[in-house]
């Protein structure tokens, strides 16, 4: 009796009508068609009489629902007794049962973390292999990014020393060809300044020979005096008889002496005569040694101007070298200077990786933290504690992997027990809880629906 009551419960329960299909269906067209032919206020009347016995009946309706209720809390009691009376006669089994599945879930628990554990280990070795070859790999890279910045830092200080040499050797060379130049220049004003002098020297000179020419010798007595020269010739041809004449002749010349001179006596005349014409050959042979010496002056100048020209020329050629030994010396600088830049840049994406492989580690550690006493520092260490870093994190992976192994040791040998009184009660009888399982069974045919419908997919 009470497991056909049981039965009808549930069938109960699992139709999917509501109060609302329970409610008998009225025909609208048959009460429509009574409302038109009465009045207004007539179907009004009509209208709260069937409203009035719809509540009557509705109230019929819910004491018959409470009643049922009341009968079906005495039925679950019931139930619920007859239930605990058979559940304490198939504990023994039930317990064994449940223990079996709950060491079944736990070794496959078990199974899924050993599972995960090894996971991680090989993970954790392929991650520790990488980064010890990133290490071994950033270190030689590292060594030898050192190296050439080194040997580029030397050779941009050598080209620098060269350049600066370069330099100082140009304002020299500069200097230098100034003070030639102005060495040259000077030389030649001074010599064209003697020349000038030793050319106004010679025309002072020759006029005062002039001068002394015109006072000595005037041009009407120096015709007359080259005619009266007699030749060795006349003087034997004529003989004695022309005695008289030379003398006469010759006296002429030495009175036009006196008067020129203005002495009387003859040897004064003879003297003065004298150092005329010693002057006379000291202005010719003075003559003859300023052209020699104006014709080595001349000489000289022209091989000082053709040296000046050469030394001009020596040092254009020397001044192109020395802009394209500078120009090739600042091309090598900056391409230097590049080089340098590039190789920085790689060092610092180096050490950008390294350190966020080394933040990586440092996070890792900090997960693993609790997983022993040994101490993790507060701020990620630098490069040259990554080994130490490596170091703590294999010695608390191999703590964390050691504690999983004696965990599972331990829930092996604990059997799980189940007691009687948490037995769930199934649900309750109150109205809230009616309303729920309600929505609850409105809302399982859609699930469905969409269930079916993703298997059809």
């Amino acid at each position: 009796m009470l497991k056909r009551d049981i039965k009808e419960m549930y069938q109960i329960k699992k139709q999917e009508s509501t109060c609302v299909d329970a409610l008998p269906v009225a025909k609208p067209h048959e009460k429509i068609i009574v409302l038109k032919r009465k009045k207004y206020h007539e179907a009004i009347d009509i209208l709260d009489m069937k409203l009035i016995d719809m509540k009557k009946k509705t109230d019929l309706i819910r004491h018959d629902i409470k009643q049922k209720r009341i009968k079906l809390n005495d039925l679950f009691g019931r139930w619920s007794d007859v239930r605990s009376k058979v559940v304490s006669t198939v504990d023994k089994d039930s317990n064994t049962t449940k223990t079996l599945s709950a060491l079944e879930n736990r070794s496959h628990q078990i199974e899924m973390s050993r599972m995960e554990a090894s996971h991680v280990t090989r993970k954790y070795r392929s991650i520790r292999n990488r980064l010890l070859e990133d290490s071994v790999v950033f270190d030689s890279t590292l060594n030898k990014l050192e190296k050439t910045i080194k040997t580029q830092q030397r050779e941009i200080q050598r080209l620098e020393k060269i350049n600066e040499e370069a330099i100082k050797s140009r304002d020299k060379t500069r200097l230098v060809l100034q003070k030639k130049e102005t060495n040259a220049a000077n030389i030649a004003k001074f010599r064209m300044k003697q020349v000038e002098q030793i050319r106004a020297q010679v025309e002072e000179r020759k006029t005062e020979l002039e001068k002394l020419e015109r006072k000595i010798f005037p041009p009407g007595q120096r015709a007359t005096h080259q005619d009266s020269i007699p030749s060795s010739s006349e003087e034997q041809r004529f003989g004695d008889n022309g005695s008289s004449d030379s003398q006469e002749i010759t006296d002429m010349p030495y009175f036009k002496l006196k008067q020129v001179t203005g002495s009387i006596d003859s040897e004064d005349v003879r003297r003065k005569f004298v150092s005329q014409k010693e002057t006379k050959d000291r202005l010719t042979t003075l003559k003859t040694n300023t052209e020699n010496q104006k014709k080595d002056l001349q000489i000289k100048c022209q091989q000082l101007n053709e040296e000046f020209e050469q030394c001009r020329f020596s040092d254009a050629q020397d001044k192109e070298q020395n802009d394209e030994e500078t120009e090739n010396l600042k091309f090598k600088i900056i391409e230097e200077t590049d080089r340098l830049e590039r190789l920085q840049k790689d060092r610092s994406e180096l050490s950008n990786q390294i350190d966020s492989t080394l933040f990586r580690l440092y996070d890792m550690c900090l997960a693993l933290k609790e997983a022993d006493s040994a101490p993790v520092p507060d701020k990620c260490p630098s490069i040259d504690k990554a080994d130490w870093l490596i170091c703590l994190l294999q010695t608390k992976y191999e703590n964390v992997i050691r504690s999983y192994g004696t965990t599972d040791k331990d829930q092996r040998n604990v059997n799980g027990r189940i007691k009687n009184n948490d037995v769930a009660v199934l649900w309750s009888l109150d109205d809230n809880v009616v309303e729920s399982v309600n929505k609850d069974e409105e809302e399982k045919p859609g699930v469905k629906d969409a269930k079916g419908a993703t298997q059809k997919n």
